[in-house]
């Protein structure tokens, strides 16, 4: 080898070292990972906020932290917005203006503002097994909507 080739392939295979060592070091919630949630859309509230309408995966409607995690990567903590989650996208509205058939399948909310102690991350009542534990958790009612058996209500 010539002395510019070795230079280049020592440069070359110190770069590809360092490469790999960063990654290595990173904690992997900083790794990329594939995002299984998706913004349809952002509509401006009457207040002249972002209202991000978010479908997120069945199989996560009660994981209040992964609603928590988009919220404070839509809008952070102190806002004011807010994200409001479906696992429909058929029931995700088009605008601020939301059809009540489509609040009835609406998941989550997530809320941040200035004037909050912290950001609100709200499941939907229906969500829960029953009233009492719904209730227990703050969770949001929609009009309309029927919740459990009429026995617990």
């Amino acid at each position: 080898m010539k002395v510019r080739e070795r230079e280049v392939f020592l440069f070359s295979w110190l770069a590809f070292s360092f490469t790999c060592a960063t990654y290595a070091a990173l904690p992997e919630s900083s790794v990329s990972q594939t995002q299984d949630w998706e913004l349809v859309r952002t509509v401006t509230s009457p207040y002249g906020n972002p209202n991000n309408l978010v479908l997120i995966p069945e199989f996560k409607k009660q994981d209040r932290d992964y609603y928590k995690a988009i919220g404070l990567k839509l809008c952070g903590e102190n806002g004011p917005c807010s994200v409001y989650f479906w696992t429909d996208k058929v029931h995700i509205p088009f605008s601020a203006n939301m059809p009540v058939k489509n609040l009835w399948e609406m998941t989550a909310t997530y809320e941040a503002h200035p004037n909050y102690k912290e950001a609100q991350t709200r499941l939907a009542c229906w969500l829960y097994k029953d009233r009492e534990s719904g209730e227990a958790a703050k969770c949001f009612y929609m009009p309309g909507k029927k919740y459990w058996q009429q026995s617990q209500q």
